[in-house]
Formats: C-alpha cells, sequence, structure tokens
C-alpha cells in the first residue's frame, strides 16, 4: 500500500474520535474504546501486527493513562485542599504584595517553574521587543503601567 494511504488509515481513530466526540457530542467514555477499537482493527488488518502485541500496547497505555490521572489528581487535591484552608489567599497576597503587574507575576512563576530559567529568557525577549500582545488579556499592563518602547 501508498504511504499516503497507510497515514490515512494511521489518522483515522482520531478523525473518528473527533467527530464521536464533537459532532455526535458523544462523551469521551464512550467515544474513545470505538476510537480504540478503530485503531486495534487497523493494527492487525492493516499492519499485521499480532494482537498479543496490540493487547500489550493497550496495557502500556492503560499504565500511562494511569500516571497522567494521579498526577492530575495530586494537583487537584493541592489546589482544594490550598483553596478550603484559606492558603490560596495567602499566595495570592504573598503576589500582589511583590507586584500588581500580572506581567511580573508570570515571569516570577516562569523562573520558579523553569529549572534553567529558559523561561525568563523569553519572556525578557517578549517584552523587549514589545510583543505584549502575545500574553492573554489579564497579563496586558493596565493603563496606568508605561508601556514599553
Amino acid at each position: 500500500m501508498p504511504i499516503g494511504f497507510l497515514g490515512v488509515l494511521a489518522f483515522v481513530p482520531i478523525l473518528i474520535a473527533l467527530v464521536l466526540m464533537v459532532g455526535f457530542r458523544w462523551p469521551a467514555t464512550r467515544a474513545m474504546p470505538v476510537a480504540w477499537l478503530t485503531a486495534a482493527v487497523l493494527a492487525v488488518l492493516v499492519w499485521r501486527m499480532d494482537l498479543a502485541v496490540v493487547l500489550a500496547y493497550t496495557l502500556q497505555g492503560f499504565g500511562s493513562a494511569i500516571t497522567v490521572l494521579l498526577i492530575v489528581f495530586g494537583a487537584l487535591l493541592i489546589l482544594y485542599t490550598l483553596t478550603e484552608s484559606g492558603d490560596m489567599k495567602t499566595i495570592n497576597h504573598g503576589f500582589h504584595g511583590l507586584t500588581r503587574d500580572r506581567r511580573v507575576q508570570a515571569i516570577i512563576i516562569s523562573i520558579r517553574r523553569s529549572g534553567r530559567n529558559y523561561g525568563l529568557v523569553f519572556e525578557l525577549h517578549l517584552l523587549s521587543h514589545n510583543f505584549l500582545n502575545v500574553f492573554p488579556s489579564w497579563l496586558r499592563p493596565s493603563s496606568s503601567f508605561p508601556q514599553l518602547t
């Protein structure tokens, strides 16, 4: 089979998931098994994969999904714990104590997130060239803040 046709066939499970969830408004709990079944059938029939290999990759996918779900669950647990205990207000108050400018707050967060400060370099580059339009409206300076030139 031509490589272009194989590429189109490889995209079919993704297309099915998109059509079912966006077009037919199916929940992911119904659409994703259909997309998985399509991918499994294509893997066995078109690419001649053994069924055991398809099942092994399915189990590997479940393991990866569990890892991602644990990370998301942990992040939500921390967020709701901070919110319920009132510590989120303390964090917000601390940020407002440093600066009210949302751009500077974003830079502080990026410094904290990036181990080697690549985020800081990128954001300072954008600010130095007055690319403020790339930031969301809540990050743009207020009218009282002097514009960078």
